[in-house]
């Protein structure tokens, strides 16, 4: 028996009830656990002038090491959706402004910058998604 509740009478869905009640109360008393002991902490590392890093170290080493990772990811190349029949030296991503053999070639056949994206002949074969964006496009 817990605090007055004798769960040996409770029915099933009773009992599935009152766990997922009793998990949520302890991930609430967790977190509230967590902000006052940081709260405690902080406070203790203001009045002896220090911060967290100068108690763990090893903290601003991740840290730093963790926003070289994610500057990484960031500045991954991404494979062109589009090439130059013409010149396949020539290749275009799909993104951000329109680079110049691009508008150069809409100029030349007067035709749209939208034209050019949707025609198969300017699908690069070399993009990993090759087959599914040249049947997206035969539709």
């Amino acid at each position: 028996m817990i605090s007055g509740i004798d769960i040996s009478k409770l029915g099933y869905a009773e009992l599935k009830r009152l766990m997922e009640d009793a998990e949520r109360e302890v991930e609430n008393r967790k977190s509230q656990f967590i902000s006052d002991l940081r709260g405690e902490i902080d406070q203790k590392l203001f009045d002896a002038g220090l911060s967290i890093y100068d108690l763990y170290p090893e903290l601003s080493k991740n840290r730093v090491a963790k926003v070289v990772e994610r500057e990484a990811v960031e500045k991954q190349q991404v494979v062109p959706k589009y090439r130059n029949p013409d010149n396949a030296e020539e290749t275009w991503t799909g993104r951000g402004r329109v680079i110049h053999w691009v508008l150069r070639i809409a100029e030349d056949r007067n035709i749209s910058v939208d034209d050019i994206k949707n025609d198969v002949a300017f699908l690069n074969p070399d993009h990993p998604k090759y087959e599914t964006h040249k049947q997206e496009l035969s539709k």
